[in-house]
């Protein structure tokens, strides 16, 4: 009896022997065919990314997934039960670094979002059928087991999850070694929903995307309206129209495009945080490399252009001896300290949202043949009032060439140049010189021609500028 006890003991240990075992070798499914439908789709074939899944019909315990991106180290899909970017199962398809061998891998995110994943402790469950990397674009076609497999690194696919879209790097590495920290800001669903029904809902069930990527695509062109088109034609007309638009209409355009500026750069500021607010760690931003520098200037930036205005209101009378000092405050160690950030800043934030360096290029060509053009105009301009304008308005327009020694004159209204008329002993000479001298009412008409003809121009090249950058950003995956 006792025999027979032990025997049937030992039989049982080898059931569950063999049940742990097969729990830990599943054996795959048949892959799907190469025209199958994938019910559930995010993104585009041709895009930056593309996501699709469907339920394997050889296998209902299966999902078949397709990742592909433009990215040289690897491309994946996470799902998490909360919004932190820790806890999260994460399948991925990566290159290896040593050629251009595609694995599909299973992950997992033990810890804080800034800390590179870890390998499931066995990669058993993920099938692998198809991958290729391609023209610098990852493709691969693969199964997951829909339920737990390594307790603590997988998620039960068959539950309301949140699903981690965009995902991808051009950091590889080695086949077997974790998925480096992801290049590029993922996407998340605004809500959990679970997966097995939005497949067999045609991907209908509810799972909004936040618009994060057009926000920055917004953000992008209101910043570079702001600042390409309305700053800079602003300080344009007070750096240089004062001399050929000298009653007062230069300042009228100054404050006018400044203001407009400022309301155009405060929207587009705040439209990151906007496009944030759904991001898949707590916060609204994510800080690593370039992403710092171009939010860390862009603070100071948008804190330069709200406190100039503030300033422009402090300012005192034009013949006050401490006039200088407003004009060395609020042109130059603001208003151009800031233009210089903000022309850099856009330039990270194109290399950023564009991921690439050809719009990069693009757009430091266009920049230098702008500050081209504004010497050209500064040197067509200067040499209009000065063979134009009278004893007077040459020592107005001397003013504004050499304006840093003029700041530092103890008497404001003391030219500093020896330029008084010249007196003309020979009668004959003085009516030779009244006869060349233009009339104050044809001098004002020239000077506004010349100077509207320069603003014209600028505004021309900026919007053709604009207008092309729109266009990059706006067709840009």
């Amino acid at each position: 009896m006792l025999g027979f006890l032990s025997c049937l003991l030992f039989l049982v240990g080898i059931s569950d022997c063999l049940e742990d075992d097969s729990s830990n070798n599943i054996t795959c499914p048949n892959p799907p065919a190469d025209n199958a439908t994938y019910p559930l789709q995010f993104g585009s074939m041709t895009g930056s990314y593309y996501f699709a899944a469907r339920i394997n019909s050889d296998n209902e315990d299966f999902i078949d997934f397709k990742l592909s991106g433009q990215a040289k180290g690897w491309v994946a899909v996470g799902f998490s039960a909360t919004r932190a970017m820790s806890a999260n199962d994460v399948f991925g398809c990566k290159k290896d670094s040593s050629g251009s061998t595609v694995y599909a891998l299973d992950t997992w995110n033990p810890t804080k979002h800034y800390a590179s994943n870890v390998l499931d402790g066995s990669q058993n469950g993920v099938c692998q059928y198809h991958t290729e990397y391609t023209n610098g674009r990852i493709n691969c076609v693969f199964s997951h087991y829909i339920h737990v497999i390594n307790e603590g690194q997988d998620y039960d696919l068959n539950q309301s999850l949140y699903r981690i879209y965009s995902a991808l790097s051009d950091k590889g590495g080695p086949h077997l070694e974790h998925l480096h920290k992801h290049s590029f800001t993922p996407s998340m669903t605004s809500k959990k929903s679970n997966i097995i029904d939005d497949i067999n809902n045609n991907g209908t069930s509810g799972t909004p995307i936040w618009p994060r990527k057009i926000l920055l695509k917004c953000h992008g062109i209101f910043m570079i309206t702001s600042w390409l088109l309305l700053a800079t034609s602003g300080i344009f007309f007070a750096a240089w129209m004062k001399p050929v638009l000298p009653n007062g209409e230069w300042f009228i355009a100054h404050r006018i495009l400044m203001i407009v500026s400022l309301f155009v750069g405060m929207l587009g500021f705040m439209l990151p945080f906007i496009a944030n607010a759904q991001y898949v760690v707590p916060g609204f931003l994510y800080f690593s490399g370039l992403t710092a520098a171009h939010f860390v200037i862009g603070v100071i930036v948008m804190t330069l252009q709200i406190a100039n205005p503030i300033i422009a209101l402090c300012r005192c009378k034009p013949d006050s001896k401490r006039r200088w000092i407003f004009v060395l405050i609020h042109g130059h160690l603001t208003g151009y300290i800031v233009l210089l950030l903000a022309l850099v800043n856009i330039g990270i934030g194109i290399s950023l949202l564009l991921q690439g360096n050809i719009a990069l290029i693009i757009y430091i060509i266009l920049v230098i043949l702008y500050l081209m053009i504004q010497v050209g105009v500064f040197v067509a301009t200067t040499a209009f009032a000065y063979r134009y304008g009278n004893g007077e308005d040459k020592k107005e327009l001397l003013h504004s060439l050499f304006k840093y020694m003029y700041y530092f004159k103890k008497d404001p209204l003391d030219t500093g140049f020896p330029m008084e008329a010249k007196i003309c002993e020979d009668p004959e000479e003085e009516k030779l010189v009244k006869s060349n001298e233009v009339s104050e009412t044809e001098l004002k008409a020239k000077f506004r021609l010349c100077g509207w003809g320069s603003i014209i121009l600028q505004m021309l090249f900026l919007s053709l500028t604009i207008t092309v950058f729109v266009a990059i950003i706006a067709v840009s995956k």
